[in-house]
C-alpha cells in the first residue's frame, strides 16, 4: 500500500509502516469509544452528505461532510475520561521532570560566559570554543 507523500521505491519514507500502524491503532480507538453518526440539522433531521459531490481536481475526491462523535455508552464515556486524565497527569508530570532536569544542568554549567555586547553564548569547556546561539524568549 502506497501513498505519495510517503514516496515510492529506495527513497520511501522508512517511517510509513509506523504511521499506517498508528493510523490503524488510532481508528480502532475512535471506534472503540465512539459511535460515527451523522449530524442533525436546525430541523433535528440528519445531514446526509451528496454521495455525488466531488470535487473537479486530478485527484477526486469527496466533498468534505460532518459527523458526529457519540459515546457508546456512559460506562465507555466514563473509562475514556480516566484514561485522559491518567495520561494528563503522566504528560504534565514528566513535562515537570523534564523542566527540573534541564534547569539543573542549566544551573550546573558554571564555565559559559555572557560576552557583555550581547553576543552569542561561548561554550570555553571544549578546547576550540563553539558559538551558542543566543536564546529567544518568546511571550
Amino acid at each position: 500500500m502506497g501513498m505519495t507523500s510517503f514516496g515510492y521505491g529506495q527513497r520511501a519514507c522508512l517511517g510509513q509502516g509506523v504511521t499506517r500502524d498508528e493510523t490503524i491503532v488510532a481508528c480502532g480507538g475512535l471506534l472503540w469509544g465512539f459511535n460515527l453518526v451523522h449530524k442533525q440539522g436546525k430541523n433535528g433531521q440528519p445531514i446526509k452528505p451528496d454521495l455525488n459531490a466531488s470535487n473537479s481536481l486530478l485527484i477526486v475526491k469527496p466533498d468534505p461532510y460532518e459527523l458526529a462523535f457519540e459515546p457508546r455508552s456512559e460506562t465507555r464515556r466514563q473509562e475514556m475520561r480516566a484514561n485522559w486524565a491518567q495520561s494528563d497527569a503522566q504528560d504534565k508530570k514528566e513535562r515537570a521532570d523534564f523542566l527540573a532536569a534541564a534547569r539543573a544542568a542549566r544551573a550546573s554549567k558554571t564555565e559559559t560566559t555572557v560576552d557583555a555586547s550581547n553576543e552569542p553564548l561561548v561554550d570555553t569547556t571544549i578546547e576550540t570554543p563553539v558559538v551558542l546561539p543566543s536564546v529567544v524568549t518568546v511571550s
